[in-house]
């Protein structure tokens, strides 16, 4: 099977506040098979080798930077600001028009962050804090004020630097949760992480069940990884907590983590000399080798 590539921009601004190395694509030699040798040096398990715990994840550095706080401020002063808005009128009122604007900039410009090459992405809670507060637009304004609004992030995330995956994903994300009658930011982002997931009509749990079981878990990581390869560490958050949403249960804060690493750590501008992944069967070594799998539960004995 063979994973669809999305063009890629390298292109991507960055604001001066970003100390981000972010170097230019490079050539590749012709491709060669990958030997568990490779994979050791890309931090992943050969399929047979034991391992304990989850391969770590960089730091997220960029949430505690001084422009990552800056956007999860912006989030909070739009949410004050949003308290004090009356509903009459169809227009937006200067305060709330200039809070609107530095969010939609942060996460247009700020949240544009191209991966280093050969290098794991990192989650970024300040994009997804930022979107918490546009979508709690539509339980303040009416619908000609929200209108409005829309229009404006439209405008804002089509002139970003973003990747086309990313910023279609968020295009998309903003035009639904600020629509009057829409669903919500986590009812969306689940239902895109799903149709990536390519199931079809299977669902992941019964009715009677608490959460999807072990077996079924196990079994989406490899089409996780691989449906979100393609997009850079926003549109990944946004999937991820998509992902989290869907396996809600007991064993939620423990899956999160394993998500985490199925989304983030394969990354897609390859370091010199390697190759992107391509095919689903690289992507099941990959995630086998990161040791992510559930252990199944044991049953217990029936009595006699």
């Amino acid at each position: 099977m063979q994973i669809r590539n999305v063009p890629r921009s390298y292109d991507t601004l960055i604001h001066p506040g970003d100390t981000l190395d972010t170097p230019p694509p490079v050539s590749a030699p012709l491709r060669r098979a990958r030997s568990s040798g490779d994979l050791q040096a890309m931090g992943l398990r050969a399929r047979g080798t034991a391992s304990s715990a989850p391969p770590a994840l960089p730091a997220i550095g960029i949430a505690a930077s001084h422009a990552a706080q800056k956007t999860q401020l912006s989030a909070a002063a739009l949410e004050t600001e949003l308290h004090f808005t009356g509903t009459t009128g169809d227009s937006l009122s200067l305060r709330l028009t200039a809070r609107l604007m530095v969010v939609a900039v942060r996460i247009a410009e700020h949240c544009a962050v191209a991966p280093p090459a050969g290098k794991p992405q990192a989650p970024m809670p300040e994009a997804w804090r930022c979107l918490e507060a546009l979508a709690s637009l539509r339980r303040k304004l009416n619908p000609a004020q929200l209108d409005l609004a829309r229009q404006m992030l439209s405008l804002a995330a089509q002139a970003s630097p973003h990747t086309p995956a990313d910023k279609a994903l968020l295009q998309d994300i903003l035009k639904t949760v600020t629509q009057a009658d829409g669903p919500g930011l986590g009812e969306y982002v689940a239902q895109r992480a799903y149709d990536g997931l390519c199931l079809g009509q299977l669902q992941l749990k019964a009715d009677d069940e608490a959460e999807p079981p072990t077996r079924t878990f196990n079994s989406i990581l490899p089409s996780l990884a691989a449906s979100t390869y393609d997009y850079n560490p926003l549109g990944r958050t946004l999937l991820w907590e998509g992902a989290c949403r869907l396996f809600a249960g007991p064993s939620a804060e423990q899956r999160r983590e394993k998500l985490q690493a199925a989304v983030f750590s394969l990354p897609n501008v390859p370091a010199p000399g390697e190759q992107p992944l391509e095919h689903m069967s690289e992507f099941v070594l990959a995630i086998d080798g990161m040791g992510l799998d559930e252990a199944e539960p044991t049953s217990e004995p029936r009595a006699a």
